[in-house]
């Protein structure tokens, strides 16, 4: 029985969730602080951006609404970026991406609150079984709390962006949205590092790390990501980005040598997310094909 067409873009959907996956180990092998990463990375995905642009001759400019609108979530957008590699930095890659379920909450209440949308509580539902996925994989483990609160505040915020973005995306070139919103968190990062005296430069290795992060990981990832929310609702991207913990955990196990996370109870939970997903997007299909 045929449920669902997987398209091309749901391809890339889970390709951008994969990249988001490397993020969270990159930022680990990165040795440069959280406000120092986010900086360059902010600035650099901003340059490549520019300089793309240019050559496609795309037009840079924004109605003054949609750049003040940008410009506030690229600030969200960089504040999001520093408590997630700050809390990476202070506890695990592991830890940290396996709270991501708790966006999947704060999107479904946001959704209907900052696009006027009716409040679906078949999105809550769906919410559920995802957090007792990633409480499964912790199961036993010991809890960092300072490294939980930061990340749990790290998702609010990507909730918070994620959602503007689809509000302003719409209507608007996905790559001018991303450049502004990079350039004016670059900025903003760059006064805070300035401020704290954390400014510091790359050696060759984080520099290295820092182009696949902020070319790959970002100019591409959160423009494609963007984009996305045009053919998918925010709620449906934010759901699979919790694809994201299975990812990372799975990459830092080869890199880090985290083996005693691949326990019994991460497999029941990683079983339960994949599930939530696969039956999520025949819902949606359905109700794809009813509107």
């Amino acid at each position: 029985m045929k449920f669902f067409k997987i398209s091309s873009s749901y391809f890339e959907l889970h390709f951008v969730v994969l990249l988001f996956g490397i993020t969270g180990v990159l930022g680990k092998l990165i040795s440069l602080s959280a406000l120092s990463l986010v900086f360059y990375r902010m600035i650099i995905a901003a340059a490549f951006l520019f300089f793309w642009l240019k050559i496609k001759k795309i037009n840079l400019s924004l109605t003054k609404r949609t750049l003040l609108i940008s410009i506030i979530t690229g600030i969200i957008m960089a504040l999001h970026w520093y408590l997630f590699f700050y809390a990476i930095k202070i506890s695990t890659v592991s830890l940290v991406l396996g709270l991501l379920g708790t966006g999947t909450l704060f999107t479904s209440l946001l959704e209907p609150l900052l696009l006027k949308k009716k409040f679906s509580f078949v999105d809550l539902v769906f919410a559920i079984p995802i957090l007792i996925g990633v409480l499964l994989i912790y199961w036993g483990e010991p809890v960092q709390w300072r490294g939980l609160v930061i990340a749990i505040l790290s998702y609010l915020l990507f909730s918070i962006f994620s959602v503007i973005n689809k509000k302003i995306g719409f209507n608007n070139d996905t790559l001018v949205i991303s450049f502004w919103e990079f350039l004016s968190g670059g900025i903003f990062m760059f006064f805070l590092t300035w401020i704290n005296n954390d400014l510091s430069f790359p050696n060759i290795t984080d520099s290295f790390y820092l182009l696949i992060l902020a070319i790959g990981c970002t100019a591409y990832a959160f423009s494609a990501l963007i984009r996305l929310m045009k053919t998918y609702s925010a709620y449906l991207v934010i759901m699979h980005v919790n694809l994201e913990p299975v990812y990372a955990i799975i990459l830092s196990v080869i890199i880090f040598g985290e083996s005693e996370i691949l326990s019994f109870w991460f497999y029941i939970g990683a079983a339960i997310i994949i599930s939530s997903l696969f039956f999520y997007q025949i819902w949606y299909s359905k109700q794809e094909k009813l509107r």
